[in-house]
């Protein structure tokens, strides 16, 4: 850019900050040596770190991504310009852009791919993973943490899963019985309208188990099923017996106004009623998951976590081996529970989840009709 400058004549300053991130990087990958000085290049770098300090974390569409990598390629190239002869820019440029980046989110293999992608530089293959992983272990050694990415989940509280198991859950002799939440709630198949609010105001559970008069797993219904067959009272019935002939059980789920669902509270759903759910059923049998996913109480621990990840579920059902009797739950916290012990901390449940700590209350929830 010719800011301020005469013909044939550009500002190095104004290139780096009043160009796009994107194509600065660029020049500061591929332009010749003598284009940037060391002074526009240190004061660039460090205020765009100061920008991006000041601005991460606001409610605005900024990522770190390429403001890191900027910064780096900035300070790496300012490092080779100490001495031109044995350094070599564009090299530099590369190489701190991909330690500044990844000393920030802790990544390995797949930042070494995308910028061997990015720069088309094959041959950097080796010297970016060395870069990669010495800029990980100083991060971790300066500031004993995670990658950002690693500490804004645990600061939302999002309940992320390691892909490998904690190492307790490894143990051989640890069942699955051994760290299942025994916190969960059964419904019947065919249950009073105002049984099922109860339900859904005393529990934040998202998913509830079924079961027949036995105690026998029958299936599993979401939090927003019971809500939808609730809200829209087409699908009550005045007994107990649900006329399946009165129902339309060719359900879809089109049938259902799910985007508005979602967004109601329990005072929304109760303000809906008007006081006649304790004179009507709802057949709760046309509307559950028929297979939810099980897992036996004698399982291996550790399957139990690769079965729970790899499905991506939101709850396992640990059953009894012989009745097939749900006694117990695996959700995301249970798992998290497991990591924060080996840490020495203790995981906190959020609302929705379905996990109690253990303590708290005995046994599980069982709420049926009553006529």
């Amino acid at each position: 850019l010719t800011l301020n400058c005469e013909e044939d004549e550009y500002n190095d300053l104004a290139t780096l900050l009043r160009n796009p991130l994107p194509t600065a990087i660029n020049l500061l990958f591929w332009e010749p040596e003598d284009t940037f000085s060391m002074a526009s290049l240190l004061v660039a770098g460090t205020t765009v770190l100061f920008l991006l300090l000041l601005a991460f974390g606001a409610s605005i569409g900024l990522g770190i991504f390429v403001p890191l990598l900027y910064i780096g390629a900035a300070f790496g190239r300012a490092w080779a310009k100490i001495s031109p002869d044995m350094f070599h820019v564009t090299t530099y440029a590369v190489v701190g852009a991909t330690a500044s980046l990844n000393g920030v989110v802790r990544v390995l293999v797949s930042l070494t791919v995308i910028m061997m992608e990015t720069t088309n530089l094959a041959t950097f293959v080796s010297p970016l993973m060395i870069v990669c992983l010495v800029s990980r272990w100083v991060g971790n050694m300066l500031f004993r943490e995670e990658g950002i990415y690693d500490e804004i989940l645990k600061i939302r509280g999002i309940p992320f899963l390691e892909a490998e198991p904690p190492e307790i859950v490894k143990r051989e002799v640890l069942k699955a019985r051994d760290i299942m939440s025994k916190e969960f709630v059964r419904l019947d198949p065919i249950m009073r309208v105002s049984d099922i609010l109860l339900a859904l105001k005393q529990d934040a559970h998202v998913d509830f188990i079924v079961t027949d008069a036995d105690g026998v797993l029958i299936g599993s219904i979401s939090r927003a099923w019971l809500i939808a067959g609730i809200w829209d009272k087409k699908f009550w019935s005045q007994n107990s017996h649900c006329d399946t002939e009165s129902l339309s059980l060719e359900l879809s789920h089109h049938d259902f106004d799910f985007d508005r669902v979602e967004n109601i509270t329990n005072k929304q759903l109760f303000d809906h009623m008007d006081g006649d759910e304790n004179c009507h059923f709802l057949n709760i049998a046309q509307f559950m998951h028929l297979a939810p996913i099980t897992f036996a109480e004698n399982g291996s621990a550790e399957r139990a976590y690769e079965l729970f990840r790899t499905h991506g579920l939101r709850q396992l059902i640990i059953v009894s081996e012989k009745e097939r009797k749900p006694v117990g739950v695996m959700t995301r916290y249970v798992f998290l529970k497991c990591f924060e012990e080996e840490e020495g901390h203790s995981a906190t449940p959020e609302a929705g989840d379905g996990f109690v700590m253990e303590g708290m209350h005995q046994g599980s929830i069982h709420i049926s009709e009553t006529v």
